[in-house]
């Protein structure tokens, strides 16, 4: 904990302080839960808190999935990266249904993510193209996607 920020010792102040965070962006609700735990908020109330914001919609993890899925597959991640960032966020969601609800096409982050890479550079050998496989494959993207790319890129 920092030592110049004051520790949570009340309701008022744990609830004015979740607003703050939740005004900038969204949370999952093991996120909010561990501010709170590292400002010192007493359990009791950190739970009664995190449960209103969940009743009233204040807090969502689908909401909080949604954009995390929506902002890494516009930076160029694949289904696997953001499955296990769900996971570390402790967010239980189907990645299908969330896939289907924002309209994600996988095989279009793919081709945009090798694009920007290399710029439809040719495939000079071997070696090349297990360093395009890795970069992919590293990016969360699976065996079948890569080899799309790579039959379309060629």
């Amino acid at each position: 904990m920092n030592k110049d920020i004051p520790p949570i010792t009340d309701y008022s102040q744990a609830k004015q302080y979740l607003f703050y965070l939740l005004s900038r962006r969204e949370y999952s609700q093991h996120e909010l839960q561990n501010k709170l735990d590292n400002r010192l908020c007493p359990a009791q109330i950190s739970q009664s808190l995190l449960a209103e914001f969940a009743d009233n919609n204040w807090q969502s993890d689908h909401r909080f999935a949604l954009s995390l899925l929506k902002a890494k597959a516009g930076s160029g991640y694949g289904p696997k990266v953001i499955q296990q960032l769900f996971y570390q966020h402790k967010i239980k969601a189907d990645l299908n249904s969330l896939t289907e609800e924002a309209e994600i096409d996988w095989q279009q982050v793919v081709n945009d993510c090798y694009e920007r890479k290399f710029r439809q550079k040719p495939i000079k050998d071997f070696k090349d193209k297990q360093k395009r496989y890795r970069f992919l494959y590293s990016r969360g993207f699976d065996s079948d996607f890569i080899q799309q790319v790579f039959s379309s890129f060629s």
